[in-house]
């Protein structure tokens, strides 16, 4: 408060010459602060509408990328669903070599596949692991959507989600 007073009795014993030449600045450099304090925000605005749009665009680029390898990993377990040996190892359930030699291929075909984690075949009555490239044999799984959907005669492909910390996606074939 003293300062204040301190600064307004300075002010007055000014001689006017200097208080016209402050009010003149004062004048002169208020609109030109203004419009710099709003052209910067406008440009500002700018820039992020400009970075939205780059997201946006980038977005739908990520988008039709996972769609296409969606689309390629579906045809790929379904192609793979009607191989031979599987058919087979689903037909012949209780041979213990017919299961062994289609875990076998299995294990080839995800050995093929880096991202790949595991392949099984599922009993469609009980819902559980018939034949598989890991260690689910005797799981239970009939509970899943990827079973449920496959059971329905549909190709199923997950939204990605963790398993044990891992990204993770689910597809299966009728």
């Amino acid at each position: 408060m003293r300062t204040i007073k301190k600064l307004r009795a300075k002010a007055r014993s000014l001689p006017l010459s200097v208080k016209m030449m402050i009010f003149t600045l004062a004048i002169t450099l208020t609109p030109i602060l203004a419009s710099g304090y709003i052209t910067a925000r406008m440009s500002t605005d700018f820039m992020l509408d400009h970075e939205r749009e780059d997201i946006f665009i980038h977005t739908d680029e990520v988008s039709s990328s996972i769609d296409r390898v969606l689309r390629i990993r579906l045809s790929e377990v379904g192609r793979e669903a009607r191989e031979p040996y599987v058919l087979t190892a689903a037909a012949q359930t209780s041979d213990p070599q017919a299961r062994e030699n289609t875990a076998s291929e299995l294990q080839k075909f995800a050995a093929l596949h880096e991202n790949v984690k595991s392949i099984f075949i599922m009993d469609v009555s009980t819902g559980t692991v018939l034949v598989s490239s890991s260690d689910n044999e005797g799981k239970y799984f009939g509970n899943r959507p990827f079973f449920k959907a496959s059971k329905a005669g549909e190709s199923y492909a997950s939204e990605p989600s963790r398993d044990q910390g891992q990204s993770i996606l689910y597809y299966s074939a009728p």
